[in-house]
């Protein structure tokens, strides 16, 4: 009987460390290093996205020649020069996501930097879900400054773990999506725009705004309700991906308005990783 009870126990364990070994092992994806974006023959932005070895964003370099360095202090992220005109924006964060963000200008009038836009994020568990913008300027003469709050200047709204919809004011802009999902190490992001074919699209800075689209979108649709403006834009997007990866994406960009000839747009992009 003891024998028996023996080989019972060698046969459980030997079940329990199949079970251990049968465990599905998932691989960490690559990280993006290179984005490239033409337009017919125009290059209309070409990005080298760089590393430090705890893998942070060291930079990103422009082939124009434009080098954004990022600095890392505590929970402040700092990007030198991202644009003309701005001396730096500044994001603090929360763990691991993006509370607020900081636009750092120089004042003409006494070369002080301030603080020209602040934006606090705002988020449903780890979903972004609004914005609120504090907008800054000196006042003339440079006699100090003044100031202005947008309470809601970025609205965005989910359905199914997707963004659906960023709206801005009276402005609008609507994401259908497909059943591909979004890959883990795949940057892109509904950014608060209502063109959105640039780099910020893609920038790798999206990682760190909490959870993004679970699925990849098919189509993003641009409307106003002001009556003003009867502008709309309409966007579809197709992908190529290889194994893990998205490596190619074409945007078709429609743009119509009573007063103007429709406008069609072709934006094709690549991606390139590395470990």
């Amino acid at each position: 009987m003891k024998k028996y009870a023996f080989l019972f126990m060698i046969m459980i364990v030997g079940l329990l460390s199949c079970g251990d070994d049968d465990k599905p092992v998932v691989p960490e994806l690559d990280k993006l290093s290179q984005i490239t974006c033409t337009q017919g023959t125009d290059v209309v932005f070409f990005a080298y996205i760089n590393y430090t070895n705890d893998d942070k964003i060291a930079s990103i370099d422009f082939v124009d020649g434009k080098k954004i360095p990022f600095i890392y202090v505590d929970k402040k992220i700092t990007m030198i020069n991202p644009e003309e005109g701005i001396e730096r924006i500044e994001y603090t964060m929360q763990g691991s996501v993006i509370i607020e963000k900081s636009v750092k200008k120089d004042n003409p009038y006494n070369r002080e930097v301030y603080t020209s836009d602040k934006y606090d994020y705002k988020y449903s568990g780890s979903s972004l879900t609004g914005a609120s913008r504090t907008m800054t300027w000196p006042k003339e003469g440079g006699d100090g400054y003044e100031s202005q709050i947008f309470d809601k200047e970025e609205t965005y709204s989910w359905e199914n773990n997707n963004v659906v919809l960023f709206t801005q004011d009276k402005k609008r802009i609507e994401y259908k999506y497909g059943m591909a999902l979004t890959p883990s190490n795949f940057p892109w992001r509904v950014i608060p725009s209502f063109n959105p074919v640039g780099f910020d699209a893609f920038s790798p800075i999206n990682l760190l705004y909490g959870n993004r689209s679970r699925n990849l979108p098919e189509s993003a649709t641009y409307y106003s309700l002001s009556g003003e403006d009867d502008t709309t834009a309409n966007y579809t997007y197709h992908f190529t991906t290889t194994g893990d990866y998205i490596t190619a994406m074409t945007i078709q960009e429609q743009i119509s308005s009573t007063d103007k000839i429709a406008k069609t747009n072709t934006y094709n992009y690549t991606f390139t990783y590395s470990k």
